[in-house]
């Protein structure tokens, strides 16, 4: 079952289910913030995205698992949008 990446919103802040490192950096994210981004990221085409994390020096196989779960992760974002 997969984990929703948008966990609930407070008033204008979304709550996002994230445990990772550097968690602070997902506090206080207004949903216009979410907008901005998801609009940004969404016009990065899959090369792009594949590219980066080629860059990032991960492996064929994570660069594909990493580069389908970004792109789940801003469709979310831009699906969240039009709730």
């Amino acid at each position: 079952m997969k984990a929703n990446f948008i966990e609930a919103v407070k008033r204008d802040v979304i709550d996002f289910n994230y445990g990772g490192k550097s968690k602070r950096l997902f506090d206080n994210i207004t949903i216009s913030d979410a907008k901005w981004i998801g609009d940004l990221l969404a016009q990065l085409s899959e090369e792009q995205i594949k590219d980066a994390f080629r860059a990032a020096n991960y492996l064929p196989e994570e660069v594909e698992r990493l580069s389908l779960v970004l792109r789940q992760r801003v469709d979310d974002l831009n699906t969240f949008q039009r709730r």
